[in-house]
């Protein structure tokens, strides 16, 4: 995702004479239960440029899939819609009609994106727990990224829970090499400067080794 946007905003800014960002903020890809929030999600997406007072009724806005959904365009060949409209009845235009009132439903209900666990998680409990259970042990794997590798880790204030024999250097350590927390992560926690989690860090290594 990252090179197609980069892709894009390159091949946007030489056609339009522009420089610099174009997207705001990173690419990001979340766990979703299908069958508890997916439907809800859909509907917040297409309700965007409505919420952004961009356009008065999502048919309005034609880079949005919600008018292929309901019939008004073809759309692009790789759209699929045969899944979402199936949850609304057999009969095409029905679930489309049917389709339509869901999403008009949602304009002023409130962001499904607010039930979001562990800035990765869009699920009910057993959803999540069932993630968290596939995610255990595959810290190390560095093609899944951070938030997914470390779900299951414990939150800061429990590992900075007074422990036996444990320095605050040392869990800091901990905090970092085991749980994977990043040194800001640990010195906003903590009230310190990057560097003093560093050099604590360091020292810990260094101890490690003689």
């Amino acid at each position: 995702m990252r090179q197609l946007n980069g892709l894009y905003t390159q091949r946007f800014n030489q056609r339009h004479q522009q420089v610099g960002h174009l997207l705001q903020g990173r690419y990001r890809a979340i766990l979703v239960d299908k069958d508890h929030y997916l439907l809800t999600l859909c509907r917040y997406v297409v309700l965007n440029p409505v919420r952004a007072k961009i356009v008065k009724n999502p048919g309005d806005w034609k880079w949005s899939t919600y008018r292929a959904m309901i019939g008004d365009d073809q759309g692009i060949s790789c759209l699929t819609t045969d899944w979402i409209l199936s949850q609304f009845g057999k009969e095409r235009q029905a679930a489309a009609n049917q389709y339509q009132a869901f999403v008009r439903s949602g304009i002023k209900a409130e962001s499904p994106l607010k039930a979001i666990k562990g800035q990765l998680i869009l699920g009910q409990d057993n959803f999540i727990n069932e993630i968290k259970h596939l995610m255990r042990g595959k810290e190390k794997l560095k093609e899944i990224t951070r938030e997914q590798r470390y779900l299951t880790r414990p939150p800061l204030n429990e590992i900075f829970k007074p422990k036996d024999q444990k320095s605050k250097d040392q869990v800091m350590y901990e905090a970092h090499l085991q749980y994977g927390y990043t040194l800001k992560d640990i010195a906003e926690y903590i009230g310190v400067h990057c560097s003093t989690v560093s050099r604590a860090i360091k020292k810990i290594e260094w101890e490690d080794k003689k």
